[in-house]
């Protein structure tokens, strides 16, 4: 678990994701779950 500077430079300014932002997820490539 990171916390202070160290969570802050992991992030490196990435954004969080939200449900307002959310987009499904793309379909498995065909034979993946035989």
């Amino acid at each position: 678990v990171l916390a202070g500077r160290d969570l802050t430079v992991f992030m490196a300014g990435a954004r969080p994701a939200t449900d307002a932002t959310a987009t499904e997820s793309p379909l498995p490539p065909p034979g993946v779950f035989k």
